[in-house]
Protein backbone atom coordinates (compact mmCIF):
# COMPACT_ATOMS: atom_id res chain seq x y z
CA UNK A 1 0.00 0.00 0.00
CA UNK A 2 3.05 3.00 0.32
CA UNK A 3 3.23 5.14 -1.62
CA UNK A 4 7.56 6.33 -2.20
CA UNK A 5 5.79 9.70 -3.88
CA UNK A 6 4.26 11.02 -0.37
CA UNK A 7 5.84 14.21 1.12
CA UNK A 8 5.49 13.46 5.03
CA UNK A 9 6.20 16.47 7.31
CA UNK A 10 6.24 15.54 11.24
CA UNK A 11 5.42 18.63 13.82
CA UNK A 12 6.76 18.63 17.11
CA UNK A 13 4.92 16.40 20.08
CA UNK A 14 3.84 14.08 17.03
CA UNK A 15 4.60 10.37 16.92
CA UNK A 16 6.88 10.03 13.88
CA UNK A 17 6.91 7.46 11.57
CA UNK A 18 9.17 4.62 12.77
CA UNK A 19 9.65 0.93 12.21
CA UNK A 20 6.43 0.03 13.63
CA UNK A 21 4.66 2.50 11.49
CA UNK A 22 6.05 0.73 8.29
CA UNK A 23 5.77 -3.09 9.64
CA UNK A 24 2.46 -1.72 9.97
CA UNK A 25 2.02 -0.58 6.74
CA UNK A 26 3.66 -3.40 4.97
CA UNK A 27 0.31 -5.76 6.37
CA UNK A 28 -2.46 -3.76 5.64
CA UNK A 29 -4.39 -4.51 2.75
CA UNK A 30 -7.19 -2.15 1.58
CA UNK A 31 -8.72 -2.43 -2.08
CA UNK A 32 -10.53 1.00 -3.59
CA UNK A 33 -13.89 0.38 -3.15
CA UNK A 34 -13.20 -0.04 0.81
CA UNK A 35 -13.63 2.16 3.46
CA UNK A 36 -10.90 2.82 5.58
CA UNK A 37 -9.88 4.07 9.53
CA UNK A 38 -6.91 4.69 11.13
CA UNK A 39 -7.24 5.36 15.30
CA UNK A 40 -4.45 7.57 16.62
CA UNK A 41 -3.41 8.89 12.86
CA UNK A 42 -0.32 10.96 14.30
CA UNK A 43 1.02 12.57 11.62
CA UNK A 44 -1.04 10.94 8.96
CA UNK A 45 1.40 8.70 7.25
CA UNK A 46 -0.52 5.60 6.89
CA UNK A 47 -3.87 7.50 6.34
CA UNK A 48 -2.25 9.25 3.02
CA UNK A 49 -1.14 6.55 1.96
CA UNK A 50 -5.08 4.85 2.26
CA UNK A 51 -6.32 7.74 1.36
CA UNK A 52 -4.48 7.52 -2.25
CA UNK A 53 -5.92 3.81 -2.55
CA UNK A 54 -9.45 3.69 -0.46
CA UNK A 55 -12.83 5.86 -1.89
CA UNK A 56 -13.45 6.61 1.76
CA UNK A 57 -10.42 7.16 4.34
CA UNK A 58 -10.89 9.13 7.73
CA UNK A 59 -8.28 9.24 10.59
CA UNK A 60 -8.81 9.96 14.43
CA UNK A 61 -6.63 11.31 16.89
CA UNK A 62 -7.13 12.22 20.37
CA UNK A 63 -4.37 14.84 20.31
CA UNK A 64 -4.88 17.97 18.45
CA UNK A 65 -1.62 18.46 17.43
CA UNK A 66 -1.81 15.04 15.53
CA UNK A 67 -5.04 16.10 13.73
CA UNK A 68 -3.72 19.49 12.75
CA UNK A 69 -0.18 17.24 11.39
CA UNK A 70 -2.21 14.81 9.49
CA UNK A 71 -4.52 17.69 8.00
CA UNK A 72 -1.35 19.54 6.94
CA UNK A 73 0.27 16.43 5.02
CA UNK A 74 -3.07 15.45 3.49
CA UNK A 75 -3.19 19.15 2.13
CA UNK A 76 0.13 19.05 1.26
CA UNK A 77 0.40 15.60 -1.14
CA UNK A 78 -3.86 17.14 -2.54
CA UNK A 79 -5.55 14.20 -0.47
CA UNK A 80 -7.38 16.49 1.64
CA UNK A 81 -10.34 15.55 -0.71
CA UNK A 82 -9.94 12.16 0.10
CA UNK A 83 -9.93 11.89 3.57
CA UNK A 84 -11.37 13.22 6.82
CA UNK A 85 -9.32 13.53 10.50
CA UNK A 86 -11.33 13.98 13.66
CA UNK A 87 -10.56 14.76 16.91
CA UNK A 88 -11.35 11.37 18.95
CA UNK A 89 -10.04 9.10 22.13
CA UNK A 90 -10.00 5.96 19.84
CA UNK A 91 -13.88 5.46 18.33
CA UNK A 92 -15.57 7.52 20.61
CA UNK A 93 -16.71 9.85 17.64
CA UNK A 94 -19.14 7.41 16.14
CA UNK A 95 -22.33 6.67 16.09
CA UNK A 96 -22.57 2.17 16.87
CA UNK A 97 -24.06 1.69 13.56
CA UNK A 98 -20.77 3.73 11.85
CA UNK A 99 -18.79 0.62 9.77
CA UNK A 100 -15.65 0.29 8.57
CA UNK A 101 -13.87 -2.11 5.79
CA UNK A 102 -10.48 -1.52 7.11
CA UNK A 103 -9.73 -0.47 10.74
CA UNK A 104 -6.35 0.61 11.60
CA UNK A 105 -4.30 1.32 15.15
CA UNK A 106 -0.39 1.43 16.26
CA UNK A 107 -1.20 2.08 19.45
CA UNK A 108 1.07 2.65 22.56
CA UNK A 109 2.01 -1.07 23.43
CA UNK A 110 5.07 -0.45 25.84
CA UNK A 111 4.44 -1.11 29.76
CA UNK A 112 4.62 1.17 32.15
CA UNK A 113 8.12 2.40 33.89
CA UNK A 114 9.84 4.94 36.06
CA UNK A 115 10.87 6.88 32.53
CA UNK A 116 8.66 9.42 31.32
CA UNK A 117 9.11 11.46 27.79
CA UNK A 118 6.85 13.80 25.76
CA UNK A 119 5.71 11.28 23.64
CA UNK A 120 4.27 8.43 26.68
CA UNK A 121 1.24 9.10 25.27
CA UNK A 122 1.98 7.54 21.60
CA UNK A 123 4.43 4.77 23.81
CA UNK A 124 2.69 3.41 27.13
CA UNK A 125 -0.22 1.25 26.56
CA UNK A 126 -0.62 0.85 30.15
CA UNK A 127 0.70 -1.19 33.31
CA UNK A 128 0.60 -4.09 31.04
CA UNK A 129 1.38 -2.73 28.08
CA UNK A 130 -1.94 -4.07 26.01
CA UNK A 131 -4.74 -2.01 28.07
CA UNK A 132 -5.00 0.78 25.30
CA UNK A 133 -5.10 -2.41 22.54
CA UNK A 134 -7.70 -4.33 24.13
CA UNK A 135 -10.07 -0.73 24.59
CA UNK A 136 -9.20 0.00 21.14
CA UNK A 137 -10.14 -3.74 19.41
CA UNK A 138 -13.24 -4.49 22.01
CA UNK A 139 -14.75 -0.97 20.00
CA UNK A 140 -13.44 -1.93 16.81
CA UNK A 141 -15.00 -5.22 16.54
CA UNK A 142 -18.27 -3.21 16.90
CA UNK A 143 -17.31 -0.58 14.26
CA UNK A 144 -16.44 -3.72 11.71
CA UNK A 145 -17.74 -4.59 8.17
CA UNK A 146 -19.20 -8.23 8.13
CA UNK A 147 -15.95 -8.96 5.59
CA UNK A 148 -13.71 -6.62 7.05
CA UNK A 149 -10.66 -6.96 9.28
CA UNK A 150 -8.53 -4.70 11.82
CA UNK A 151 -4.90 -4.49 11.83
CA UNK A 152 -2.68 -3.22 15.31
CA UNK A 153 0.48 -3.84 16.57
CA UNK A 154 1.41 -5.98 19.66
CA UNK A 155 4.69 -6.18 21.46
CA UNK A 156 6.61 -9.20 22.77
CA UNK A 157 7.07 -6.63 25.73
CA UNK A 158 3.52 -7.17 26.80
CA UNK A 159 1.35 -9.54 27.43
CA UNK A 160 -1.63 -9.80 25.25
CA UNK A 161 -3.35 -12.69 26.37
CA UNK A 162 -6.46 -10.99 27.72
CA UNK A 163 -6.51 -9.40 24.11
CA UNK A 164 -6.32 -12.93 22.29
CA UNK A 165 -9.06 -14.09 25.03
CA UNK A 166 -11.14 -10.74 24.32
CA UNK A 167 -11.25 -11.52 20.89
CA UNK A 168 -11.73 -14.92 20.85
CA UNK A 169 -14.90 -14.51 23.41
CA UNK A 170 -16.37 -12.35 20.86
CA UNK A 171 -16.22 -14.99 18.10
CA UNK A 172 -13.45 -13.30 15.78
CA UNK A 173 -10.20 -14.67 14.65
CA UNK A 174 -6.90 -13.39 15.18
CA UNK A 175 -4.05 -13.92 12.70
CA UNK A 176 -0.13 -12.94 13.35
CA UNK A 177 0.13 -11.48 9.28
CA UNK A 178 3.75 -9.71 10.00
CA UNK A 179 6.39 -9.52 12.45
CA UNK A 180 9.90 -8.53 13.02
CA UNK A 181 12.66 -7.78 15.88
CA UNK A 182 13.52 -4.31 16.78
CA UNK A 183 15.83 -3.34 19.36
CA UNK A 184 15.04 -5.01 22.43
CA UNK A 185 11.35 -6.63 21.22
CA UNK A 186 9.81 -8.51 18.94
CA UNK A 187 6.88 -6.25 16.91
CA UNK A 188 3.75 -8.26 15.47
CA UNK A 189 0.89 -7.26 13.24
CA UNK A 190 -1.71 -9.26 13.93
CA UNK A 191 -4.94 -8.92 11.82
CA UNK A 192 -8.46 -9.40 12.88
CA UNK A 193 -11.24 -10.34 10.90
CA UNK A 194 -14.95 -11.36 11.72
CA UNK A 195 -15.72 -14.57 9.82
CA UNK A 196 -13.71 -16.61 7.32
CA UNK A 197 -15.20 -14.82 4.28
CA UNK A 198 -12.44 -13.75 1.36
CA UNK A 199 -11.38 -10.70 1.43
CA UNK A 200 -9.53 -8.18 -0.99
CA UNK A 201 -6.11 -8.73 -2.04
CA UNK A 202 -4.46 -6.00 -3.88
Amino acid sequence: MKDNHLKIIVQNHVYPPSEDTFLLLDAIEVGPSESFLEVGCGSGYILANAASISFRAIGLDFSFAAVRNTKQNLLSNNLEENAEVFLSDLLDAFLPNTRFDVIVFNPPYLPSDEDGTGLDHALIGGIRGSEITERFVRQAMQHLSPSGRIYTIVSSLSGHSQLERCIEDAGFEMTTVESGAFFFERLSVIRVTSSRKPFYKS
